[in-house]
């Protein structure tokens, strides 16, 4: 090729540049053919930065900022405030309720006494205000807010444990480098030559208590904390706030708002506007003073030459479109729906409604399953039982399984019907169905064969009874009557 291209040169200096340019706009072409669009360079990419990094470099410089930053938005922005608490609110509820797994039964009895002493009481919190359930509510709301919480194990109490939550400030994230053994410390978080976690490096109080001047912190052993966030990419170590993709979008909508309010309060005070063509009487005089009085059924008399103008403060014109816009996308990046996180329900029918909620729940069911039950639930109660073994209450170690709040029927007789056809048909079976509206089937079926006892012992019959209305179809069915199904 350059043997030609030197022989057409020589030839036509002209034609040589030709193919020159023709080749090199040809590899231009085949290379973005090659490429993604987002990943090309050019004018539409120019502003685009983005880097590299780990999701713990990104935090290291990122996360107290974004942890005070949506402090702020859920004390002073009530939408902030909203879904912070949504989210805690439906993920927990009325609490994750614990389970003895089937093959650990004979201990039921046993754990279930125990459990109810210490944690359906502030027996099982070290600062005395929550139960467990409480304590599990305000771990989710820490998390939702600041981006991860920590359950601190406290060797007190009449059981030997009682638990304390923590904000994720009480880690020294000032604290990354390697070890001279091979391990290293990412953000307060001290990993050994493996790369397994081994410790944390903790203050003893608050660092932004006003009383603490040079706090220092120390080494505390990984047992002794559960530590609870959601994990958004491998290896990371410490969590970001829920909201974090839309606290700017959140921040200048608030600012947005409180300039269409002053807008309109300035307006509002210029309610009339009195001129003069240069003939009537002069500024302050009596005649002026009196057209400055507003009030109903006045008769203003001006001087000649006076006219008063009403002021008209200017509409916020597409407010209510742009706002909603806007707020659709601040839920989405804090995992909830329009309607939870503004309350704003005049649009709703059954189906929207149902399929906006249904979505939400799938955010909850997933900060329930992959985060509060094996990070929360599973960590505390493996303390509390391997006490409980210790202080002789158990004979051995039990597991449990967990039972999350149920979720609330938008529409009660449609969602009712449609799990009882489902159950009817073998889609789900019945303790299945019972799970999802958040209640243990054992429990139910032992309240139901206690209840049908009462009944049969008081000779009372009730509708809601099902024995009576297939005890009557058996009946028909033996008298040969065909309408017996």
């Amino acid at each position: 090729m350059a043997l030609i291209d030197g022989i057409i040169g020589f030839i036509s200096p002209k034609m040589q540049a030709k193919r020159t340019q023709y080749r090199l706009l040809n590899s231009v072409l085949e290379d973005q053919a090659r490429k993604y669009n987002a990943a090309t360079s050019g004018r539409r990419t120019d502003s685009w930065t983005a880097g590299g990094t780990s999701q713990n470099a990104e935090n290291e410089v990122a996360l107290e900022k974004l942890r005070a930053r949506s402090r702020d938005l859920a004390r002073n922005n009530p939408y902030g405030r909203r879904a912070v608490k949504a989210i805690g609110t439906n993920t927990i509820g009325a609490g994750i309720r614990p389970k003895v797994q089937e093959k650990f039964k004979g201990s039921e009895a046993i754990f279930s006494a125990v459990w109810e002493d210490w944690a359906e009481s502030k027996e099982c919190d070290f600062d005395g205000i929550h139960n467990f359930y409480g304590l599990q509510r305000l771990a989710m709301r820490t998390v939702a807010e600041s981006g991860e919480a920590l359950v601190r194990k406290r060797k007190t109490g009449k059981y030997g444990l009682q638990l304390q939550v923590v904000e994720g400030d009480f880690i020294d994230s000032s604290r990354t480098f390697n070890l001279a053994d091979g391990g290293y410390i990412i953000q307060g978080v001290e990993f050994n030559n493996k790369g397994k976690k081994v410790a944390y490096w903790m203050f003893e109080q608050h660092p932004g208590d006003t009383f603490m001047i040079m706090p220092v912190s120390k080494r505390i052993p990984i047992s002794e904390f559960a530590h609870i966030y959601f994990v958004e990419r491998p290896g990371q170590v410490r969590g970001l706030p829920f909201g974090t993709s839309s606290m700017m979008r959140l921040f200048d909508f608030d600012e947005y708002e409180d300039a269409q309010l002053m807008r309109q309060k300035v307006a509002a005070c210029f309610a009339a506007f009195v001129t003069s063509s240069g003939d009537g009487m002069p500024v302050g005089s009596k005649q002026v003073d009196q057209a400055g009085r507003v009030e109903p059924g006045i008769i203003e008399y001006l001087a000649p030459g006076q006219s008063v103008t009403f002021g008209n403060p200017p509409a916020a014109e597409g407010y209510d479109v742009y706002t909603k816009t806007i707020m659709r996308g601040i839920a989405m990046g804090y995992d909830t729906s329009y309607e939870v996180l503004t309350g704003d329900y005049s649009n709703v029918n059954f189906s929207s409604g149902r399929m906006g909620w249904i979505e939400f729940h799938r955010s909850v069911q997933e900060w329930q399953s992959q985060m509060m039950i094996p990070m929360f639930c599973d960590t505390t109660t493996e303390w509390f039982i391997n006490n409980l073994t210790i202080l002789g209450k158990l004979d051995s170690p039990i597991k449990l399984s967990w039972t999350p709040p149920r979720r609330e029927m938008i529409d009660p007789v449609k969602e009712i019907t449609a799990m009882s056809e489902a159950v009817r048909n073998g889609f789900k079976s019945w303790p299945e169905a019972i799970r999802e509206m958040g209640y243990d089937p054992d429990q139910v079926l032992a309240e139901i064969e206690a209840m049908n006892k009462k009944w049969d012992a008081a000779g009372v019959k009730l509708d809601c009874d099902g024995r009576i209305d297939a005890m009557a179809k058996i009946q028909k069915a033996l008298k040969g009557d065909s309408t017996a199904k």
